[in-house]
C-alpha cells in the first residue's frame, strides 16, 4: 500500500531562509524529504519539503 500524496495543507511548519547557503543545513535537518508540489505561476521561490520528528516542514528561499 503506497502512502497518500502530500498536499499543501499538510505542512504545518514553514522555515524561511534568508540565503541559499543555509539550504544545505536545513535540508540536512530533515528526517526525510518529500516530492515537490505544484507552485502557482510566477512563484520564483525555492521550496524543499520534508519532515522533522513527524512534523511536515516546508523550507524556502524567497526569490528576491
Amino acid at each position: 500500500m503506497s502512502a497518500s500524496p502530500m498536499t499543501h495543507g499538510a505542512y504545518t511548519v514553514a522555515w524561511i531562509r534568508a540565503i541559499p547557503l543555509e539550504a544545505a543545513a536545513a535540508t540536512g535537518m530533515l528526517d526525510k524529504t518529500h516530492p515537490n508540489l505544484s507552485k502557482p505561476d510566477g512563484d520564483k521561490n525555492t521550496y524543499i519539503l520534508g519532515d522533522i520528528s513527524g512534523h511536515n516542514v516546508d523550507h524556502c528561499v524567497p526569490a528576491i
